[in-house]
């Protein structure tokens, strides 16, 4: 018996790690395949303005994130190609943008990132009479009465420093008697959590680096993110940046189910 047991444990790894093995096989046919695609036809597909050639792959798009999330894992941040990312997800129709960077970098060069990202949003004539609101959630959340593009800019201190403030607001509560314990439940503190619950959550995050970590992006935002991969955005082509969107629009999302 105890001879069984073991020999069907190692069976059941080894099997696990086949189908494990060829989904991976799988998955980088496909990425291989929507490279080499985008690689040759580029050429003779796109035609005119990079505005134009970004409008008819939108097109071709069965659907596009509403939020898109940039985490930066990389210990150095190029804010040039950084902008180009944010600008041609703008252009392919994304409405939210949230930059996430662990230790702020982003944040610290916000002036930098607002002048590098305004001055390709501003050129690109779809966008001449729409307004760019570039700042913190809150910073956005108030200005989600204007029309237009909005880019969130994040760090560790988002997710963190928000739950201690909330854990705090709720022991002032309790010390004023204005909020029984038996009124605190998941809802009542994931509606805290998120703030004013204007800005939806990320229906794709693109993770940026060799790190498969959220790296601290607010976990409240990311329960239905579908979750992607770059090696880099150090000198990131349009190409790479479409076959990641093209990769979302295909995937189905269950949510559980």
């Amino acid at each position: 018996m105890p001879f069984s047991l073991t020999a069907s444990k190692t069976l059941a790894i080894v099997v696990l790690s086949l189908i494990h093995s060829m989904l991976w096989v799988k998955t980088s046919l496909i990425m291989l395949y929507g490279w080499l695609y985008l690689l040759l036809s580029s050429p003779f597909k796109h035609k005119g303005t990079k505005t134009e050639m970004i409008q008819r792959d939108a097109k071709q798009l069965q659907k596009i994130p509403l939020h898109l999330a940039i985490v930066i894992s990389e210990p150095q941040i190029v804010y040039v190609d950084l902008a180009k990312m944010i600008n041609w997800a703008f252009s392919l129709g994304v409405q939210f943008v949230s930059v996430y960077d662990m230790k702020g970098e982003i944040k610290r060069h916000i002036n930098d990132v607002k002048i590098r990202v305004e001055e390709l949003y501003h050129d690109n004539q779809n966008f001449t009479n729409q307004k760019l609101i570039i700042g913190s959630y809150e910073t956005v959340s108030q200005s989600l009465h204007s029309t237009g593009n909005c880019l969130i800019v994040l760090s560790e201190e988002d997710g963190f420093s928000r739950v201690i403030d909330v854990a705090t607001e709720f022991c002032r509560e309790a010390v004023k008697s204005t909020n029984q314990s038996s009124n605190i439940d998941v809802s009542h503190i994931d509606q805290q959590l998120s703030g004013s619950g204007c800005i939806l959550e990320p229906n794709l995050a693109i993770i940026c680096g060799n790190i498969n970590s959220l790296m601290g992006y607010p976990p409240w935002w990311t329960r239905l993110t579908e979750i992607m991969w770059l090696s880099s955005h150090h000198k990131i082509s349009y190409q790479e940046f479409l076959l990641v969107i093209q990769r979302y629009a295909t995937c189905q999302q269950r949510f559980g189910k």
